[in-house]
C-alpha cells in the first residue's frame, strides 16, 4: 500500500542545528509560491474566524460593522487564495466555496 504524503506548512526547520551552526539559524529557505498561497489561505481563514467571533461580541454597532467588514475582506482574501490554488496548482481544498463540483458528483453530496 503506498504511503500517504501530506502537504502541510513547515512549522520547524527540517533539521535541528547544533550550537556551532547557530549563526545560520536565521537563514531559511525561501518558501515556494504554492507554500505562500497555502499560507495566505490558512491565515485568512484564521483571521476571518477571529474577526467574526469578535464582531458577534462587539459592544457597539459601529464596532460590530467595522469588524464584520474586516471579516468580509478576510473571507475574500481566503476565496482568492483558494481560486489561485485551484487554477494554478490544481489544489482542491475541502469545504471551499470555490471548489467546483462536477455534475456527476452532485448526487454524492449529503442532503442539507
Amino acid at each position: 500500500m503506498p504511503e500517504i504524503k501530506w502537504r502541510t506548512l513547515p512549522l520547524f526547520e527540517s533539521e535541528i542545528r547544533s550550537v556551532e551552526t547557530a549563526p545560520q539559524m536565521g537563514r531559511r529557505r525561501q518558501p515556494s509560491a504554492l507554500e505562500q498561497a497555502l499560507h495566505v489561505y490558512w491565515s485568512a481563514g484564521v483571521e476571518a474566524h477571529a474577526l467574526g467571533a469578535l464582531a458577534r461580541s462587539a459592544a457597539y454597532p459601529d464596532e460590530q460593522r467595522a469588524l464584520m467588514e474586516l471579516h468580509r475582506m478576510e473571507e475574500q482574501r481566503k476565496d482568492l487564495a483558494a481560486r489561485l490554488l485551484e487554477t494554478v496548482w490544481r489544489v482542491r481544498l475541502p469545504h471551499s466555496p470555490n471548489v467546483a463540483v462536477p455534475e456527476d458528483e452532485l448526487g454524492l453530496l449529503p442532503a442539507a
